[in-house]
């Protein structure tokens, strides 16, 4: 049998290595007073990484995902990879998988954190590709409706305003296009993430930001995975796929010289309520 120890610090994932964590389905109550007493605050802040909502939508849900065991490191619970080859080219790295919902930030190839997201919803996708972090503000009102204040905004697409800002995770994607992370995470992203560096009269790009892959696509006919049986046995671990073939973008030039365009969701229309930002 495997002792605690190695258990710790197997790679995961490999048919011969199980995951650190086994995850299962939990009812809980509806009653936020009775949820809140039935999990500690620690526990509940890795509950919100694991359902990919806020800790306030949590009782709401009925049934959610909860670990065996509550004694790991954060990063034992990760569904992300603990290295990445793609990730390895680049000092450091952001890679979201929109099909998990989730995000994981590499430094040197290595995860040093990882949490649950909230990208473009059916009618304004995140777009998958290749980017970089751009320009961050500590906080912007959106351009659809000024009384949306977007905290901990770090844009990756100059051109469309799509970011990674702190805003409400409601279990599933409801953006417009950007990235929407837990508060700990965006505070996080914009304290770690590197800026571009542009040239002399803001036209060019000298030195790209933090590179940034958004893997794939989000499924919106499908259930959730993450609360899955088939994901859940196996401590909802995600791969990367062609990751070893995975080429960055080049850097990226201009077209406007203002390096701070609209640091907001895009939405579709101005008449879309706040839900979908």
């Amino acid at each position: 049998m495997r002792s605690h120890r190695a258990r710790r610090h197997c790679k995961p994932p490999g048919p011969n290595c199980p995951p650190p964590v086994r995850l299962r389905l939990q009812v809980v109550s509806e009653d936020p007073e009775q949820f809140h007493c039935q999990f500690t605050r620690e526990q509940i802040a890795l509950l919100e990484k694991l359902n990919r909502a806020d800790a306030d939508k949590l009782p709401g849900m009925g049934v959610i995902v909860v670990p065996d065991r509550w004694d790991f490191r954060e990063l034992d619970y990760t569904p992300m990879p603990r290295e990445s080859s793609w990730a390895r080219a680049h000092r450091k790295a952001v890679i979201v998988h929109q099909q998990g919902q989730v995000f994981g930030a590499y430094e040197n190839g290595k995860l040093v954190r990882w949490g649950p997201v909230s990208s473009g919803g059916k009618r304004r996708p995140t777009p998958s590709g290749y980017f970089h972090l751009n320009w961050k503000s500590k906080g912007r009102h959106s351009t659809v409706n000024r009384s949306w204040f977007l905290p901990w905004a770090f844009n990756f697409i100059n051109q469309d305003g799509i970011s990674f800002h702190r805003f409400e995770l409601p279990g599933y994607p409801a953006s417009h296009g950007c990235v929407r992370l837990l508060e700990c995470d965006a505070k996080w992203l914009y304290t770690w993430g590197d800026q571009w560096q542009l040239g002399p009269r803001g036209w060019t790009v000298e030195t790209p930001g933090t590179a940034v892959w958004i893997v794939g696509a989000y499924d919106y006919n499908g259930d959730r995975p993450w609360l899955q049986q088939d994901y859940l046995a196996y401590g909802g671990r995600i791969s990367l796929g062609h990751q070893v073939t995975a080429k960055p973008e080049p850097t990226p030039v201009l077209t406007e010289p203002a390096p701070q365009l609209a640091t907001t969701e895009t939405a579709a229309k101005p008449t879309e309520p706040a839900d979908s930002i």
